[in-house]
């Protein structure tokens, strides 16, 4: 702790120092006795205990302010809760029957702001914010039980991946557009499988015309961070049309 006394006090100054020193390490010492016999003994901390439940999950939601996409899913548990708990309940009042009246609320009671259902991955990701505030209640102290960890989540939805079929491709071709750059951008995307943010980020110094009948696109994949070479067929690159500046934006326009 660094808290040192002088092993022969030369006057009136050093001798109060060492005084000083002492009652600061015995309260240091008070007080890591408290919180052993606490953990043994899974005493709660009576602060800690009687702090709010919804204060505390809006301190852990802003410490997510950072991710702008993993805050919005926090701020809209946050917006569900208040509907389910109360303002003033505290720590000490949780327990197993509380949890599983939240996941009830989830399950057979939250709507929507049109007033629909929520979809079953929005019951899974909200209900995990409010299982992770738990799992952070009970690691700063503020429960002696870690309450997250015995009331089991939502599945999550199986995600079903859509894709268009070689007649509606064809018909999408034969079909007018207000925006042709969105049409021709939409129908690149189905022929070489890139994702929207590859589509539009795309520039001309990444797409290499390396021979007669040889063509292929560099891009920068967002989940691993790294470059990758996608050959296309001729057909791909026809709809580009003629090369621009290498900086310039293959697809841009409204």
């Amino acid at each position: 702790m660094k808290i040192y006394l002088h092993q022969n006090p030369k006057d009136a100054g050093e001798r109060k120092k060492n005084k000083e020193n002492r009652k600061l390490a015995e309260d240091i010492l008070s007080i890591r006795q408290s919180n052993y016999i606490q953990g043994k003994f899974e005493i709660k901390n009576i602060s800690k205990t009687k702090r709010q439940f919804l204060d505390f999950f809006t301190e852990k939601m802003e410490e997510k302010s950072n991710s702008v996409k993993n805050y919005g899913v926090w701020q809209s548990a946050y917006l569900h809760l208040k509907n389910c708990i109360n303002p003033n309940f505290l720590f000490d009042e949780v327990d197993e029957n509380f949890v599983k009246k939240v996941k009830q609320y989830f399950k057979a009671e939250a709507l929507t702001k049109s007033n629909l259902p929520l979809s079953q991955n929005s019951k899974y990701s909200y209900f995990n914010k409010f299982k992770a505030s738990l799992r952070s209640a009970f690691d700063d102290g503020n429960i002696s039980i870690n309450y997250a960890a015995r009331v089991k989540a939502f599945e999550q939805a199986k995600s079903q991946r859509e894709y268009l079929t070689f007649e509606e491709l064809q018909a999408l071709v034969n079909t007018d557009c207000k925006y042709q750059v969105l049409k021709t951008a939409f129908i690149f995307s189905c022929l070489v499988g890139l994702r929207w943010s590859e589509i539009n980020t795309l520039v001309w110094v990444e797409v290499r015309d390396e021979g007669e009948n040889l063509f292929r696109v560099n891009f920068r994949q967002e989940k691993i961070d790294g470059v990758e070479h996608l050959n296309i067929s001729k057909q791909a690159r026809d709809l580009l049309g003629n090369r621009k500046s290498f900086k310039d934006r293959v697809f841009i326009g409204r």
